[in-house]
Parts: structure tokens; C-alpha cells; sequence
């Protein structure tokens, strides 16, 4: 499992392998439970083709929505299977959004509508060939993670003095998302009850005195699911 904020900016790169551009946001349904990743906001660095159609001139840092399915990620990279050429664009269809757009940074309800915190990141998998949303990631590694800084475990577990570092709440606990507002309401009083939870024990048993390092936050959230099976979930 990954975070959203790991994918964004990453290459992006065409079937004869050179670098073309960067991911800057990812598309899914908003009312499925377990959302997959229909498609890739990418910013073309130069384009020929768009829409399988030829420019007069090469387009520079255009941004095209393109289909999950000719976006691979390939040994750690994201990988075009198709030819620019022959690259349809993918528009947002009405129940579909943007994770970096209209996701992370969105206010988080409970059902008696009230404020418990922010969406600080969103947390992807992968099953059977495809990227799916898990969760919503509302705790500390996200916000550092979003942040884009490196911060020792150890000292933020020590400066705060709680057990959990990490809470992320699944996605299929989500009841409505309101667009316009730029609330999500979550389908419990108490989220703290359906939270998947990261701790700090768990952590320092696996590795000591590390960063909060991209690879580091990939390998954090799989606490999540090691817990969950634990537990009996």
C-alpha cells in the first residue's frame, strides 16, 4: 500500500520507455466502496498527439486525464501501453473525481455533522492488476508525508506522547461526499471505532531509529493490515 502524495509527480513514462511526464492526480467513482483508479491526470511534458489526433506544433506541459488502463506501473514505474499516437484522453464523467483535487484536504464529518478533522492523505492498493482506494488517512505520518518532510519516529512518538502515530478510516465507510462544500461525511458517530490504526510499537519492533522516507511510509501502511488480521478483522 502506498499514499496518494508518493504517486504524485512521479514519472511518467512512454511504451519505448522515455520519460514523458508526471502523474498530478488520479481519477476514481465516488460512490464505490472499494473505488479503482480509473484514470491518470498526467502533465506532458511534449505531446505530438492528442486524442490520436496530430498538432500543427508539439503541446508542452499539457495536462490530459488518461485511462487506468494504458497506465501500468511497471517495476516501480509508471509506463504508457499505448503509443502517444494512439492515446484516447479520458474525460471525468458526472460521478467521478480527483483524488489530490477534491479528496485530500477535505474537512471529515461524522453523522451528527460534526468536524473531526482533515483528510491528510489517501491511501491506494493494488489487487488483481489494478489501483484501488482503501482509506482516508487522517493521522500524523500522513501529514508529514503531505508535508514532504523528514522527521524522526522517534521524535514525534516522544514529542507527543501517543501510542498511535497513523489512523486511516476506510473508504466503504464513506457516506457522502459533498463536492461543493468539501465535506465528507463518515458513516459512524464515533470513526475512532472504524479507524485502522498503526502503532508505534509495531514499528519500532520492525525498524528502529528510522525517517519518515517515501519507501519508509509505503512499508508503514502495512501495519494496517497486519493488525487487522491480528485482531481477526
Amino acid at each position: 500500500m502506498i499514499f496518494t502524495k508518493d504517486i504524485l509527480s512521479k514519472p511518467v513514462y512512454s511504451k519505448l520507455d522515455h520519460p514523458i511526464g508526471k502523474v498530478v492526480d488520479l481519477s476514481i467513482a465516488i460512490y464505490e466502496r472499494c473505488p479503482k483508479i480509473l484514470g491518470f491526470l498526467i502533465e506532458f511534458s511534449q505531446i505530438k498527439y492528442i486524442d490520436r489526433k496530430e498538432l500543427i506544433e508539439p503541446a508542452r506541459n499539457i495536462r490530459l486525464m488518461v485511462g487506468a488502463k494504458f497506465v501500468k506501473l511497471l517495476s516501480g514505474k509508471f509506463k504508457l501501453t499505448q503509443k502517444e499516437e494512439f492515446l484516447p484522453v479520458q474525460y471525468l464523467h458526472k460521478k467521478e473525481i480527483l483524488i489530490n483535487k477534491n479528496i485530500i484536504d477535505q474537512t471529515i464529518l461524522n453523522l451528527k455533522k460534526e468536524a473531526i478533522g482533515r483528510v491528510n492523505d489517501v491511501v491506494i492498493f493494488e489487487e488483481d492488476g489494478y489501483l484501488k482506494l482503501y482509506g482516508i488517512s487522517v493521522g500524523i505520518v500522513g501529514l508529514v508525508s503531505k508535508l514532504g518532510l523528514e522527521i524522526p519516529i522517534e521524535l514525534l512518538d516522544k514529542g507527543l506522547g501517543k501510542s498511535f502515530l497513523e489512523s486511516v478510516i476506510s473508504w466503504k465507510y464513506v457516506k457522502e461526499y459533498r463536492l461543493q462544500k468539501g465535506e465528507i461525511v463518515i458513516n459512524s458517530i464515533n470513526p475512532m471505532q472504524t479507524e485502522e490504526k498503526i502503532s508505534w510499537n509495531q514499528i519500532r519492533s520492525k525498524k528502529k531509529k528510522s525517517k519518515l522516507k517515501k519507501p519508509l511510509i509505503a512499508n508503514l501502511i502495512k501495519f494496517i493490515h497486519i493488525g487487522r488480521r491480528k485482531n481477526g478483522k
